[in-house]
């Protein structure tokens, strides 16, 4: 997605990184990336996935609002799996 954007949107600013974080006891990959677009507008993508036996569980947040950003992660983060 890196790549992606750095091609797709000449003068955009982007930073990426990817680790794992543990949700419900569950280890999950965070590929995380942040943009400055050009009109200085900061654009955020976090995307958390995982194999449940042969599927894969995705689930991607795109925010522009920090404060709706952070409520989003928050409550994947508290989600719970049996």
């Amino acid at each position: 997605m890196y790549l992606v954007f750095k091609s797709l949107i000449p003068g955009v600013d982007v930073d990426s990184s990817s680790t794992t974080q543990k949700i419900s006891g569950l280890k999950f990959r965070k590929y995380s990336l942040d943009m400055r677009l050009p009109n200085g507008v900061d654009m955020h993508f976090i995307s958390f996935n995982r194999l449940f036996d042969k599927k894969e569980l995705t689930i991607n947040i795109w925010y522009v609002d920090e404060i709706k950003g952070k409520l989003l992660i928050d409550s994947w983060i508290k989600s719970e799996f049996e």
